[in-house]
């Protein structure tokens, strides 16, 4: 399934106003193209990089002909939706599809990776990821405008390779931020410390947003969980499977010697 992030702020931003003034559209027809050239962009232009279109083709695929179609991109571009510099791109493409190459990409990490530095440089990328290769978690500042804050979450890989795990917890910021009460790097960390000790981490966030908490509780008496392997469980199994594959080698390289 696919799917790109958006908030409920969108609807009221100067920007989409601007679109609308120079589309001539209502604010429903605006909302409604930009989150289908999103839609068309996560299928077509995977990267943000909108060089191998023409803007006619762009325009196309949104189903706009004649003086629409001819002034679609060149709106875009004046009113930021669209970057002209380094080059032809979706502005601030990696900060509304991070979260879902990620989790896309999750076995295959130099992908997402790869579109994180097309965005924000070689430096940047390389600060921002964990020593286990595990990405780590760009937070955007949705209350300055064009500015995004950088903060270094890592995230444990017990939980990152959860199935699930990504959506869940982008799930979850998105519940914060709608109550009013955003999460914070320390408040991060505790609530990652705290999912690591429960049996079935997607679980406790699936029910405290079910039931509009603003933390995270262990899950109710008698509440089954809807996910199969617990945490501390598969890193378990995991260690026994690594002392099985190293007892493999040892008898294999014996073998060797022997012959």
């Amino acid at each position: 399934m696919t799917w790109i992030e958006t908030h409920n702020k969108l609807e009221r931003h100067p920007k989409v106003l601007d679109l609308m003034n120079l589309m001539g559209w209502n604010k429903n027809e605006t909302l409604g193209v930009l989150i289908r050239f999103w839609w068309w962009c996560v299928d077509y232009a995977e990267t943000g990089d909108l060089r191998p279109h023409s803007p006619q083709r762009i325009a196309t695929a949104l189903d706009m002909t004649g003086e629409q179609a001819t002034k679609f991109v060149p709106s875009m571009i004046s009113t930021g939706w669209i970057d002209e510099k380094p080059n032809l791109r979706v502005h601030d493409w990696w900060d509304y599809i991070g979260n879902f190459l990620m989790s896309r990409y999750r076995h295959h990490p130099s992908k997402w990776r790869r579109v994180r530095r097309l965005y924000r440089g070689k430096k940047n990328s390389s600060k921002n990821s964990s020593k286990n290769g595990t990405p780590n978690l760009t937070i955007p500042n949705h209350t300055i405008p064009n500015k995004r804050v950088t903060r270094e979450i890592v995230f444990p890989e017990e939980l990152t390779r959860l199935s699930k795990w990504a959506e869940t917890w982008v799930a979850w910021e998105s519940h914060r931020r709608e109550i009013g009460k955003p999460l914070k790097p320390t408040g991060i960390q505790r609530q990652l410390k705290f999912l690591l000790k429960q049996a079935d981490p997607i679980a406790v966030i699936e029910q405290a947003i079910r039931n509009g908490w603003q933390g995270l509780f262990a899950l109710k008496n008698g509440q089954k969980s809807g996910h199969r392997q617990p945490v501390r469980d598969a890193i378990a199994v995991n260690r026994e499977l690594m002392k099985a594959q190293e007892l493999i080698q040892e008898m294999e390289k014996s073998g060797q010697k022997e012959s």
